[in-house]
């Protein structure tokens, strides 16, 4: 009786991993197409079916953030964190959410959390440099850019040099690093 238990609990588990996957790639198909309101559907049903999937909650947050709905997709990256603490990718995604909202030194906490747990991530410098910049901390900013470039994140040179040259037009408004 028991093994027959545990064969329909990994039958159930298996079905409802692959919906999750589904409804994810349902999401990012109305994504793609610019349908918001129907991704961030797929989404939340992939979160009500597996409250710990991160992807859904990513994916729900960027789905968000394209509707124009920033403050909700805060909630939700803050959502993402509770649900896995110890996942770096949350403090990222939630910082990345953070600086559309302007909040320089919020996103700086998120992104400096990521690097000391992942001290070899260029996103996570590079994103963290951005939040230097804003924060009128301009050497900070550029030793972060240099660390992002030095692990391979090339386009963070650019960004040096428009630096320092005061390149006015500086701007990382529309930078989407994943």
């Amino acid at each position: 009786m028991k093994k027959l238990s545990f064969l329909l609990l990994l039958i159930l588990l298996g079905c409802s991993t692959h919906e999750v996957k589904q409804l994810i790639e349902d999401g990012k198909l109305f994504y793609q197409k610019g349908n918001y309101i129907l991704a961030i559907d797929k989404f939340d049903q992939a979160i009500k079916t597996d409250p710990n999937n991160l992807e859904a909650y990513y994916r729900k947050v960027e789905a968000l953030r394209r509707y124009g709905r920033s403050d909700d997709a805060l909630l939700w990256s803050q959502k993402a964190v509770a649900v896995k603490p110890r996942t770096t990718d949350a403090y990222y995604y939630r910082g990345k959410i953070k600086q559309y909202l302007e909040d320089w030194l919020g996103s700086n906490e998120d992104f400096s959390l990521v690097i000391k747990r992942k001290p070899n991530d260029p996103k996570a410098y590079f994103r963290r440099g951005i939040s230097n910049f804003a924060l009128e901390r301009k050497n900070d900013a550029l030793m972060d850019f240099s660390k992002s470039g030095e692990l391979g994140l090339t386009d963070a040179y650019s960004v040096i040099r428009s630096i320092q040259n005061n390149d006015k037009s500086t701007s990382f408004t529309d930078l989407d690093f994943k």
